[in-house]
C-alpha cells in the first residue's frame, strides 16, 4: 500500500514510499504463502512515486534531460506503471487497486468516474480491470432518523461508473471488507 489506509483492513500492510519500496513488496508477495490480495492504496499515489522515481534517474544521469523533454518523463511514467501493473496481473493473487473519483459532466448530467492525473494511463487500467466499485454514503431513514451507511456500488448507474465483470458481487454491499472478500469467492458447486 501506497498509504495508511490499509489500516481499515484487517490486513498485514506495508506502505510503500518509492518505487525501491514497491518493487520489493511486489516481489516479496509472490514468495508470501497464503497471501490472497495485494492491495495499492492509490492508484494517484503510485503514479506519483513512479514519476518520481522517473525524476530521481534523470538527476542521477541514468537519463539526460533532453529524455524527460516532450512528454518522454510521462512516457516512462506509463512505461514503468505498464510494467509493474503486468507484474502484478501475473501473480497467483488476487489485486486490488483503490482510486479516487472525480465528478464529470456529460449531457448537463452529473457522473462520478475514476480519476487519474494521467488520462492514458487511467485508460490502460480500466482496459485491464474486472471490478470498478464506487464507495459511497447512502442516506437511509432507520427508526425516522437519517443515517449514513457506507456502502460499495458495484453496477453502474447514472450518477456514478461501477461495474463487475466476474458477475460475483451483489449490486451493493456494505463497506466492509468480510462481505465483498466473501463475495468474490468462486462459488462452489452442489
Amino acid at each position: 500500500a501506497t498509504e495508511a489506509g490499509f489500516q481499515n483492513l484487517s490486513a498485514a500492510g506495508k506502505v510503500c514510499s518509492d518505487m525501491v519500496g514497491i518493487d520489493a513488496v511486489v516481489s516479496q508477495a509472490a514468495l508470501t504463502p497464503g497471501l490472497k490480495w495485494l492491495c495499492i492504496d492509490t492508484l494517484d499515489m503510485l503514479l506519483w512515486q513512479i514519476e518520481d522515481s522517473v525524476i530521481r534517474e534523470a538527476h542521477e544521469k541514468t537519463l539526460n534531460s533532453g529524455t524527460l523533454a516532450y512528454g518522454k518523463g510521462r512516457a516512462l511514467t506509463r512505461q514503468m506503471f505498464r510494467g509493474l501493473l503486468s507484474r502484478i496481473s501475473s501473480s497467483r493473487y488476487s489485486r486490488l487497486i483503490l482510486g479516487h473519483g472525480r465528478q464529470v459532466e456529460d449531457g448537463g448530467t452529473k457522473r462520478w468516474v475514476p480519476s487519474c492525473a494521467d488520462e492514458e494511463v487511467r485508460e490502460i487500467l480500466l482496459s485491464t480491470v474486472d471490478i470498478i466499485g464506487f464507495a459511497r454514503l447512502d442516506r437511509r431513514l432507520v427508526a425516522g432518523k437519517p443515517t449514513d451507511a457506507r456502502v460499495v456500488e458495484w453496477g453502474a448507474s447514472t450518477e456514478w461508473e461501477a461495474g463487475d465483470r466476474t458477475g460475483r458481487l451483489p449490486a451493493q454491499t456494505p463497506r466492509n471488507w468480510a462481505v465483498i472478500s466473501k463475495s468474490l469467492e468462486p462459488k462452489q458447486e452442489a
